[in-house]
């Protein structure tokens, strides 16, 4: 394994390949308390001394989240992409029964996880809603050297009221029993629950990517992993020592997200954040699978590509 390990960042992944991974699809590696499931993608046509970019996804999401980005790449035949599953998300298997679930707990850990694979600087880290606070904390914990960071969507704010009224009774931080997740579980396959989180987004989805996601939600570790972060996410800690964050930050958002509101999040960077740079697009919370081409444009205009 540490053989393959050692090989990894030098080896060129066939486009064919790269096209075609999807669910289930990825490979697997250890750190001291989870077991990972990621993808390394290389779509550059020569082999080059570029950092990667990573892809850190969001509470409830997976790897395969970044698939319509992925693909963006692959257009361009430009970039290396690192992409996983976080703690206690799809395949990735926290090792203890308390999980990885803090903030500063995942960052530990995926920067533990590319020093394993001989990664120690990243051109860009690109983070879906809570995803963007794990990339903040990244670069605050200094053990990887983060250049760039890109916010989609970024869950720098609570969520609004509605989205407490309506979902909260299913994914309340309480309900972290072997019978309350499987029977939220069930409520997820035989309701339209998964219907009404999507909707509740302000995204568009494909039928192919709401099917991707009814099949993620069947995963009763899945949703305990996802309510776990959410409970256990302490953005005030987050903001409070955000001006310490050493690279430019780039913050992306929906004009249509229900779940991070635009006026809000422009009070927050105003006050925590006000060196940031703030685009606003259409659509909602899901940009990085609705709005691919605009996001990866974005992403290109910052790349160090040599």
């Amino acid at each position: 394994m540490r053989k393959n390990i050692s090989n990894l960042s030098k080896k060129k992944t066939d486009l064919a390949s790269t096209k075609s991974h999807g669910e289930g699809a990825g490979q697997f590696i250890s750190t001291k308390s989870v077991s990972w499931r990621y993808q390394f993608v290389q779509i550059e046509e020569q082999v080059t001394k570029n950092p990667p970019v990573l892809l850190i996804h969001g509470t409830g999401g997976t790897l395969e989240t970044w698939n319509a980005l992925v693909d963006e790449f692959t257009k361009r035949k430009k970039g290396k992409l690192l992409i996983f599953d976080l703690p206690g998300h799809g395949g990735s298997k926290c090792k203890e029964s308390e999980g990885v679930s803090t903030l500063s707990e995942i960052a530990r850990e995926i920067s533990e996880l590319l020093i394993l694979l001989q990664i120690r600087e990243v051109d860009m880290a690109v983070g879906h809603s809570a995803g963007t606070a794990i990339a903040m904390e990244i670069n605050l914990q200094k053990l990887i050297i983060v250049n760039k960071i890109i916010g989609i969507n970024p869950s720098l704010v609570p969520p609004p009221v509605h989205f407490n009224l309506a979902l909260f009774p299913f994914f309340s931080p309480i309900l972290t029993s072997k019978t309350a997740i499987s029977l939220i579980t069930t409520a997820m396959q035989k309701t339209s629950l998964v219907d009404l989180l999507i909707d509740s987004t302000g995204s568009e989805l494909s039928s192919k990517q709401k099917q991707s996601y009814k099949n993620i939600f069947k995963n009763e570790s899945h949703i305990l992993g996802a309510i776990k972060f959410m409970a256990d996410t302490d953005l005030k800690s987050l903001l409070k020592k955000s001006k310490d964050i050493s690279c430019p930050l780039t913050l992306i958002a929906g004009e249509k997200d229900k779940w991070v509101n635009i006026e809000s999040l422009k009070k927050t960077l105003k006050e925590f954040l006000p060196k940031s740079y703030f685009i606003k697009l259409s659509g909602g919370h899901l940009l990085n699978e609705t709005h691919p081409k605009a996001i990866a444009e974005i992403i290109f205009e910052h790349l160090r590509l040599k």
